[in-house]
């Protein structure tokens, strides 16, 4: 059957049309992917410059601090290879007999004289070791000898030393700011490398997995108690308040078995925070001129944390957290009088803690 011209025309005409259409379906996915992928880059960037370097200079400096608690200490001159001879490549040098013969006079040497000799080696370089780490407490070491009476006992008081304070509550603190940035991190989900099945998931979670493992099983802010519970508390503050940033601004020691962080919460109150924290301000669909006040205002909050070390669990007994919420507020309301109206009814104390109805 032959195909008029008419009709060849109109379906070529309906392919170029067709295709453009396509060609600009193509380009609006483009342009609608480059504007995504610039937002996720704005946003990623505002992140970024929110919290710049805190979580990591701490960290750095709190690492610094501890491998200099000695001063200087003399570098250790570690083996090229710790293998046992019977696991190393054989070499041709030393299974050649003739070379055998030069480098020992008798010219025999066995397998165990070798394993021997390199037995003697590395127990020779593990006393140098040794010295070398004892050296830099030398000047602690004559006088704790001349007192306990043996190298045994000084080596276990050493031991007990290393476990202080510095060394355990600092980087614990360090790590608790840098995990708690951003307030309370969802869960994930990961493929659970203990099953044989690659499909099997399972839930984990960085910020309560720190808490189980480095506070104490009845960790207590004195007011609520458990991992769990503290964990609980920055979920309620990060879901009823908006784009949470933690700052950890200072750390001292203000006890033998106690740690002080100074800290500044950035957060916005949104419709959300009015609603679950300031319900009397936004009741009966009536919206109090303090609300209108309160409404999308970023405010800094400062307070503190103070992590007390318990020595016989080798854990944090204790995290006493304080807020001073009233002053970012009185800033915005410009009364004490409206401050006491807005915190009145509030489910949240100026101080920063949730009222057990919540």
């Amino acid at each position: 059957m032959k195909v008029s011209a008419s009709r060849r025309e109109r379906c070529r005409i309906n392919q170029e049309i067709y295709r453009k259409r396509h060609a600009d379906n193509l380009d609006e996915g483009i342009r609608t992917l480059q504007e995504e992928i610039q937002e996720l880059e704005t946003h990623h960037h505002n992140v970024i410059r929110r919290a710049p370097m805190n979580e990591s200079v701490w960290i750095v400096a709190t690492e610094y601090f501890r491998l200099f608690r000695y001063g200087y200490m003399a570098p250790i001159v570690a083996p090229q290879s710790l293998t046992p001879p019977s696991r190393r490549e054989p070499s041709l040098l030393s299974e050649s007999p003739a070379v055998r013969g030069i480098l020992f006079e008798d010219g025999e040497v066995t397998d165990q004289d070798a394993e021997e000799d390199e037995a003697q080696k590395l127990s020779s370089l593990g006393a140098m070791l040794l010295n070398q780490r004892l050296s830099s407490k030398v000047d602690l070491m004559t006088p704790m000898l001349q007192l306990l009476g043996s190298l045994e006992d000084v080596a276990r008081v050493f031991d007990k030393a290393l476990v202080t304070l510095d060394e355990c509550v600092w980087p614990i603190a360090t790590e608790y700011f840098r995990l708690f940035r951003h307030g309370y991190m969802t869960p994930i989900i990961a493929p659970d490398s203990s099953s044989v099945t690659p499909t099997k998931k399972m839930r984990q979670h960085v910020q309560l997995d720190f808490l189980k493992t480095k506070m104490a099983a009845d960790v207590t802010d004195g007011t609520i108690c458990g991992a769990k519970a503290i964990l609980q508390n920055w979920r309620l503050f990060s879901v009823f308040h908006g784009d949470v940033n933690v700052q950890l601004k200072r750390l001292q020691q203000v006890a033998a078995d106690s740690l002080l962080a100074t800290m500044a919460i950035s957060l916005t109150i949104t419709k959300n925070t009015l609603h679950q924290l300031y319900p009397h301000l936004v009741s009966d669909d009536q919206v109090s001129p303090l609300a209108v006040m309160l409404l999308n205002q970023r405010i800094v909050v400062c307070g503190s944390m103070r992590f007390v070390w318990d020595e016989a669990s080798g854990r944090v007994a204790r995290l006493d957290s304080k807020l001073d919420m009233l002053t970012p507020i009185l800033k915005i309301v410009g009364s004490l009088e409206n401050v006491a109206t807005v915190f009145g009814q509030a489910l949240i104390t100026p101080e920063g803690k949730f009222f057990s109805s919540l």
